[in-house]
């Protein structure tokens, strides 16, 4: 799209807003984001499906013919995954600050677990049930199949074990081979 296409874009959707009395401001609030995000996806400048379609619905128009086929594409809800957490979170109305200030909890915390970079049980459980969803479907990286768990007393019969037998290795290459034992 050149630029003078995403200016008549950018200056018609506008034009839709105020006769709807919206504004990219209106926008920005309603969606929890900051105006100059909704201003760049707007521009070209930035993606976000959420911002596209709220844009489009809002002037009463599919986001295929605002955007083309370049418009950003919904994100499956039954795949694992951060995108799609975050996706789902976003249907429900739910941003990472938002879910963070229920939960007494920073908005970083918030995204660190859907990341699956660090793992908390609140959080966890909050969006699960948030998206009425099992914790091992949203995070089977942490929660897939139970592993099987031995008695500390089995841990440490098991060691013994290996270490008879690494002696027992052991002893038997000192050995040389032929050589008279005591």
């Amino acid at each position: 799209m050149t630029r003078s296409q995403v200016s008549k874009r950018t200056a018609m959707v506008k034009a839709e807003l105020a006769a709807r009395g919206l504004s990219l401001s209106k926008i920005a609030a309603e969606l929890e984001v900051g105006r100059a995000v909704v201003s760049l996806v707007l521009r070209g400048k930035r993606r976000s499906a959420r911002i596209e379609q709220r844009l489009a619905s809002a002037i009463g128009i599919e986001p295929a013919s605002l955007w083309g086929d370049t418009a950003a594409a919904v994100l499956p809800t039954n795949t694992p995954g951060c995108a799609s957490i975050k996706a789902q979170l976003q249907l429900k109305g739910w941003t990472f600050t938002a879910l963070a200030s229920t939960l007494n909890v920073s908005p970083s915390a918030i995204a660190r677990v859907v990341h699956g970079e660090s793992r908390s049980e609140k959080i966890e459980t909050r969006i699960a049930l948030l998206l009425m969803q099992e914790r091992k479907a949203l995070w089977p990286k942490w929660h897939g199949a139970p592993q099987l768990r031995l008695h500390w007393t089995e841990r440490q019969a098991l060691a013994a074990q290996a270490r008879e037998k690494s002696d027992a290795e052991a002893c038997s290459t000192a050995k040389a081979p032929g050589a008279a034992s005591p």
